[in-house]
């Protein structure tokens, strides 16, 4: 039924003249962004027109779910991560996931020769357990395993060798002589799982993240069928996994879209319709190891992100992760996210609730589109195997990690804790050390990295400068004028210090620059920053930068305007401008002076 006061034409030209009046500018051009992803989206769409969500959840082409009742009645697969060395050490930590609320566990083993003795442990209980050995000699597992006791082992060889640098082309060639020989193409255990995590966590936006993910399922699915098996049994060999982040509305949109174009692979095979497996695991790349109780916020998000985009396995990385994830309360917080979310929220209790809305029907699309056009450039250069070999995915993902991280960098994005609102006081002693990065190879390794890892290693400077001498980085602030006049930027300036663990202090001159002189010799600073309007600078600069040479200073710099011009001064800080760098060339001058 429509309502008298449902928006029409008119309605919405003149709400668009509103937005002109209230902002300025042509309104269509300021409601269209560009995505971290670097996808372009309106910001304002209308309802989902009739047919856009293509049928119902549980109808192909599965857009809106896997499932025709997604997660009720007992909501989605709720999958631990236990990682260990063997399979004596994960026995007691997939007890424990068990009995605390996992419905199933996935267990990545660093010596897989024990598999079958775990299998066996939890043969009675029936418990759900997913394997990720990653070697082709744990086919020879395969028989051993209890029957219908819903184990599975996963492999996923080009998700491998592009993760270490191996050439992915041998790695899948070694897997097909094996599945001929041994017949375990047929075993229901078996899962070749396409994942795109590596890809995710080495920076891949969401179209190259999902491009990734189905070349990859394309190239299974050939493999399976060189092993004897039939499209349709092929296609239930296959499984899905992709990364969940903070970005909720681009989660649920790289799922649909996921499965949108698993129902186009499976319908060009002639596959009756046949169900994708997606499961989903938070993102680490946007993890942080200082302050990491902000990854409890990003990991909830991101898990929400997942339950509304129709994941059938969820995985909740804990906020320790960044760390070695292995503390027993950060694994219990992780599964009490998802506890929450189904039991308390009562996120399951609704089949899409995503459903109707137009904006994430034009992102689905969107990147369904772009990430199809990219399998299919793939394709044309020999599938995602001559892609690897060749180091074209490689590229491609390194200029988009490197195009995200130069937004975190110059502020264009925040990543709370880290490059904005930085608590000094907070830096874990397990942070001192930082990861070895392997040797290049070729073709070269898809490396995970973080967003925070530029800013970590400067505050772990910072936290050696101060133990050194006893006290943290500092610089002083000289505040011109009234505090209504600069309280902006000098709120910006300890934005961008914290975040290289360099301290703040502050002085306001008004008539006398002799307290610039007076603030700056007992305070310790190691550089100062004027911080005032334009019409400050114009009437106290020079006689404050004046007195701060005197003083000692030896660097003085400005916050001001991108492209500003302040005589005197030795540079300007604005709120684009390179963070790291700037920062790490003060740390570096401290260090310098130590020497």
């Amino acid at each position: 039924m429509k309502g008298a006061g449902e928006p029409g034409a008119d309605a919405r030209a003149r709400w668009l003249e509103a937005v002109a009046r209230a902002a300025g500018g042509d309104p269509d051009h300021l409601l269209e962004r560009e995505s971290p992803g670097g996808l372009r989206v309106q910001l304002l769409h209308p309802p989902a027109e009739e047919g856009i969500e293509e049928s119902f959840p549980g109808i192909p082409p599965y857009l809106r779910g896997s499932r025709a009742s997604g997660a009720v009645p007992k909501g989605w697969d709720l999958r631990s991560l236990v990682h260990a060395r063997t399979a004596a050490e994960a026995i007691p930590l997939i007890q424990s996931e068990l009995e605390q609320g996992a419905s199933s566990v996935w267990v990545e083993l660093a010596e897989p020769e024990g598999l079958d003795r775990l299998a066996q442990a939890f043969a009675e209980e029936r418990a759900r357990l997913a394997f990720a050995p990653g070697t082709v000699a744990s086919l020879d597992l395969l028989p051993s395993l209890p029957e219908g006791a819903g184990f599975e082992i996963e492999l996923d060889p080009v998700g491998r060798a592009a993760g270490r640098g191996c050439d992915p082309r041998s790695r899948l060639g070694e897997l097909r002589e094996e599945l001929v020989r041994s017949g375990a193409a047929r075993s229901p255990a078996l899962r070749l799982c396409a994942s795109g995590l590596v890809y995710h966590e080495a920076g891949a936006g969401e179209v190259s993240e999902l491009a990734a993910v189905t070349a990859t399922a394309i190239a299974y699915l050939r493999l399976l069928h060189d092993a004897g098996l039939d499209a349709g049994e092929a296609a239930r060999r296959v499984a899905l996994r992709l990364a969940a982040d903070t970005d909720i509305f681009a989660t649920i949109a790289k799922l649909r879209a996921a499965r949108r174009l698993w129902a186009t692979i499976t319908g060009a095979l002639g596959v009756a319709a046949r169900r994708p497996h997606l499961h989903v695991v938070t993102s680490a790349r946007t993890l942080s190891r200082f302050d990491p109780w902000s990854n409890l916020l990003r990991s909830t998000l991101a898990t929400l992100a997942a339950a509304l985009g129709g994941a059938d396995a969820i995985t909740t990385l804990p906020f320790d992760h960044p760390a070695g994830g292995g503390d027993a309360h950060a694994r219990r917080l992780a599964r009490n996210t998802q506890l929450v979310l189904m039991l308390e929220s009562r996120l399951h209790r609704v089949v899409d609730p995503a459903a109707g809305s137009g904006y994430l029907a034009a992102l689905s699309g969107q990147i369904a589109e772009q990430a199809w056009r990219l399998v299919q450039d793939l394709e044309r250069e020999g599938g995602i195997l001559a892609a690897l070999a060749s180091g074209m995915l490689q590229d491609r993902i390194a200029a988009e990690f490197a195009r995200r991280a130069e937004a975190f960098d110059r502020g264009r994005e925040t990543l709370v804790g880290v490059s904005g609102f930085a608590h000094l006081e907070d830096l874990e002693e397990r942070a001192e050390g930082t990861a070895a990065r392997p040797a290049r190879t070729t073709p070269a390794p898809l490396r995970p990295r973080r967003f925070a890892e530029p800013f970590e290693e400067l505050r772990l400077r910072a936290e050696r400068i101060r133990r050194r001498r006893g006290r943290r980085p500092r610089a002083l602030a000289c505040c011109l004028g009234e505090p209504r006049h600069f309280a902006g930027r000098l709120d910006l300036l300890r934005q961008i210090l914290a975040a290289g663990g360099i301290e703040t202090l502050d002085c306001t001159l008004r008539e006398d620059a002799a307290d610039a002189v007076r603030a700056f010799g007992r305070s310790g600073c190691d550089f100062a920053v004027l911080v005032g309007s334009d019409d400050a600078y114009r009437a106290m600069a020079a006689e404050a930068l004046a007195a701060l040479r005197a003083a000692g200073a030896r660097k003085i710099f400005a916050v001001a305007a991108d492209g500003a011009e302040l005589s005197g001064v030795d540079g300007i800080i604005h709120e684009h401008m390179a963070r790291a760098a700037f920062l790490g060339a003060r740390l570096g001058e401290i260090e310098e002076a130590e020497r």
